[in-house]
């Protein structure tokens, strides 16, 4: 603006999806560990407003996983997984944390079960080129 004061945007404080994409930008935007904190702090929101809402567990552990706290990255991401047996990103996720812990075999079988998540129809028939999928 001309007088150099900022815009805000006015969240609706029942609308969960807009603490979730609050959170999402936030996060995506975050230069810093530190800066994931309100990121956070707005997916909590979102997920206080509707618990059955996987999508925002799994950006939560995604801001948990950037943050470097793989214990709770896990924690959301198998509740993800126990609410939503096809969230192929949780499960893949999963993997990667037990990959990191050295854990090849759990590493294996979570990405065995995120490949399985996705059904028999994850692959598209026929040849594969640019602009087909």
């Amino acid at each position: 603006m001309k007088d150099g004061t900022t815009a805000r945007a006015r969240i609706n404080p029942q609308n969960h999806r807009a603490f979730q994409r609050k959170g999402e930008l936030l996060a995506a935007s975050a230069l810093s560990r530190r800066q994931l904190g309100p990121a956070r702090q707005a997916l909590n929101v979102a997920l206080s407003l509707n618990s059955e809402e996987t999508g925002t567990l799994v950006l939560l552990g995604e801001v948990d996983l950037a943050s470097g706290d793989l214990a709770a990255a896990e924690r959301d991401f198998t509740r993800t997984c126990q609410a939503n047996s096809r969230a192929a990103n949780a499960w893949f996720l999963r993997g990667y944390i037990a990959w990191k812990g050295r854990d090849f075999w759990q590493a294996s079988a979570m990405l065995t079960a995120a490949r399985n998540a996705r059904g028999p129809d994850w692959k598209p028939s026929g040849s594969v080129l640019e602009g087909d999928v």
